[in-house]
């Protein structure tokens, strides 16, 4: 995992493989196949992590914000806690075309029954400090906010090309700013 986690601070997701995972944990791609049968099964873990650690945290913050909390500082406590969580960020957009994908049952089952209960915590927690929503209604607003910031992140941090392209004169614009348009759009499904 930690091998993995390094070789993704560093390059683009498509250039790790399994054998680089293997040879920057100083095992042997077998011994790796002894517990994950794909890289994606790997990241998928990875997500898993990632996931969960933001939950939490956004779950602490909601816990410290006045009750009932004004839909702008939920909205604020989301970004700012994904904006903390940058692999989340980096592998969320992976997580339908490559990651389930490509991994076994068992994990996708594991990732899936995982985020069912941190997204419960987190619901919870929203009924009771959050703007009167049911609890339908708050998972419908965080599944679709983390929807929308697996399709955000990416449009907000394009790769060189496409900045490139994007200064160009017949283009002439600029990368959107992730936080100002998450915390928009969340504030827009709460209300």
């Amino acid at each position: 995992m930690d091998a993995a986690s390094d070789l993704f601070a560093r390059y683009e997701y498509d250039a790790i493989s399994l054998n680089g995972i293997a040879e920057a944990a100083g095992i042997s791609k077998p011994s790796v196949y002894r517990y994950y049968s794909s890289k994606e099964e790997i990241f998928l873990v990875i997500l898993t992590e990632q996931r969960e650690s933001f939950f939490s945290e956004f779950n602490e913050r909601l816990l410290k914000l006045g009750v009932p909390a004004e839909a702008q500082c939920i909205a604020g406590a989301w970004t700012d806690t994904a904006l903390r969580h940058e692999t989340l960020l980096d592998l969320l957009p992976l997580l339908m075309t490559s990651l389930e994908r490509n991994s076994s049952v068992e994990e996708i089952v594991k990732f899936k029954a995982s985020g069912r209960v941190k997204l419960k915590e987190v619901v919870d927690t929203l009924v009771l400090v959050g703007p009167a929503l049911s609890a339908h209604q708050w998972s419908t607003v965080i599944e679709t906010a983390i929807a929308y910031m697996a399709g955000l992140w990416p449009v907000c941090n394009p790769g060189e090309r496409v900045q490139e392209a994007m200064r160009h004169q017949d283009v002439d614009q600029h990368p959107w700013d992730f936080r100002h348009r998450q915390t928009e759009y969340f504030c827009t499904l709460v209300r």
